[in-house]
């Protein structure tokens, strides 16, 4: 008697796959456990999104589900040539990286299985991803774009940094989403200009590029925002003549019309000038002291508008200044004084403090001369005051020091003395 021993081995083998599908099916309705899935559409594609030097391909099985419970998922490809790593194979939207070797399409078969926590319910699903030989080339466009109609009546769009994963030569062509084809110039470079139309309110415009190896396109889409907006208007005041040891530039009769915030910035176009704050509305210059002949200096202001956190427009002016080949003397008459009525003593003047940037340094080669509040002059760099008016509660006398140079230049200056009644102190016990 022979005993196919063989035919006993597989029946015991479908016997024990029957059952365990059984128990699976029994475990599903005790405990109302199912679960399904979705590895997402078969698709081909010829390229992915580049991180490094790898091209990322995405999956999708967030449509996979289960009864109760958590969800777990495990991908793994059914041909060799591509792989995920531990991490990526128990996401629901997983990445694997493109084969870029290829020297011809290929298929590729990945299966997904989902289980709940305690593996009583399992289901598979096999998406299907062919992968092409020939790398589709990867657009580049930048960031989206807000341009304003105050400074700008057309915009570049610059696609020249795309790239082709074979190092294939590419080609360009631009459109306008809102049908405003005939406003692009060059629209088959990889930079091309729109022109603006006329606009009354911020527009936004919309473009696509398709950028082909002559095999494989992609096509890519940027937004542009025109704001309707005017440009500033800088103003750095009227040319003029000085001798001012320090002089000062203003933009202070610049404007931007939308009451955008503006950012300055002063320069000197010829020669170079000690600037103080050359980035505020408001400049102090110090002049150059070892001048032959008068000179003329150009200042530049540039304002730029700043909408939002960004710059956008600007606008500049220049304004000339004369710097006098000798520079004034600085007339100093001393801080104000206030003086107690009961206490009736005079006060002494000095303009000592004055002084000559371009000539001795002591001073030897200036006169002085004051000018009382009634008109009279007293020559010297000293003058005493006395209260005229000790009855009166309140007197107050306004001197003007004027200082002249060896070449006749002159500067002023004033200071008050006033006599007032004050609370007398009062003595401490001793």
């Amino acid at each position: 008697i022979e005993i196919n021993t063989s035919g006993l081995i597989g029946n015991r083998i479908l016997m024990i796959r029957s059952v365990i599908i059984f128990l699976t099916i029994i475990n599903s309705y005790i405990f109302g456990q199912q679960c399904f899935s979705d590895a997402g559409q078969d698709k081909t594609v010829c390229g992915g999104k580049k991180v490094g030097s790898n091209y990322r391909v995405y999956l999708d099985g967030t449509n996979s589900s289960i009864t109760n419970g958590s969800l777990n998922y495990e991908w793994s490809s059914l041909d060799d040539g591509i792989s995920f790593s531990s991490s990526q194979s128990r996401r629901a939207e997983p990445y694997f990286n493109y084969p870029q070797s290829l020297t011809e399409d290929k298929q590729f078969r990945i299966q997904l299985r989902v289980y709940d926590d305690d593996e009583i319910c399992e289901d598979f699903d096999t998406v299907l991803v062919v992968c092409q030989a020939n790398m589709c080339p990867i657009p580049d466009l930048g960031d989206e774009l807000i341009v304003s109609s105050g400074c700008e009546l057309n915009v570049l769009l610059d696609a020249s940094g795309s790239s082709d994963p074979d190092d294939s030569d590419l080609n360009f062509n631009w459109l306008s989403l809102d049908g405003l084809n005939a406003n692009i110039i060059n629209p088959t470079s990889s930079i091309c200009s729109f022109n603006f139309p006329l606009i009354f309110s911020d527009q936004e415009y919309q473009f696509s590029v398709t950028v082909d190896d002559s095999e494989n396109f992609i096509t890519d889409t940027i937004v542009v925002m025109y704001l309707k907006n005017a440009a500033p208007i800088a103003d750095a005041g009227s040319d003029f003549t000085t001798c001012e040891s320090k002089f000062t530039i203003t933009a202070k009769n610049s404007y931007d019309e939308d009451w955008n915030g503006l950012a300055y910035s002063w320069s000197v176009i010829n020669g170079s000038l000690d600037l103080e704050n050359s980035s505020s509305s408001e400049v102090t210059v110090t002049s150059p002291i070892d001048l032959q002949v008068d000179t003329e200096y150009h200042f530049e202001l540039e304002i730029i508008e700043t909408i939002a956190g960004q710059q956008y427009c600007s606008d500049k002016d220049t304004v000339i200044v004369t710097v006098k080949e000798n520079i004034c003397p600085i007339a100093d008459a001393g801080e104000d004084v206030r003086i107690p009525k009961f206490n009736s003593s005079s006060v002494t003047l000095n303009a000592i403090n004055s002084s000559d940037p371009d000539g001795a340094d002591d001073g030897a080669d200036l006169t002085f001369q004051w000018v009382s509040p009634t008109g009279e002059l007293f020559n010297g760099s000293e003058i005493i005051v006395t209260d005229l008016n000790v009855s009166s509660p309140f007197t107050k006398y306004t001197y003007q020091l004027q200082v002249t140079d060896n070449q006749g230049s002159t500067s002023t200056d004033e200071v008050d003395v006033i006599f007032s009644h004050f609370s007398k102190p009062n003595a401490p016990k001793i």
